[in-house]
């Protein structure tokens, strides 16, 4: 399942059971750091991997705070 913004996000964590997710970290007004804060609400057994293009370590470190999977 693909979705693109933070409203169908959420909507995939009520309808869907998921083993994963991938998140790109740099959607417009979405990023992979909200995703997680998100998901861990609802489904914290859930791994997370995010994706970036961007090699920032502060972004990584956030990511991780925020519940990624190491």
């Amino acid at each position: 399942m693909v979705v693109n913004n933070r409203d169908d996000f959420l909507d995939a964590l009520k309808r869907e059971e998921f083993d994963l997710i991938l998140s790109d970290n740099s959607l417009p007004g979405f990023d992979g750091v909200e995703a997680i804060k998100m998901l861990r609400k609802r489904l914290p057994h859930v791994p997370v991997i995010t994706v970036s293009g961007a090699d920032s370590e502060a972004q990584a470190r956030e990511a991780l705070q925020a519940g990624a999977t190491a």
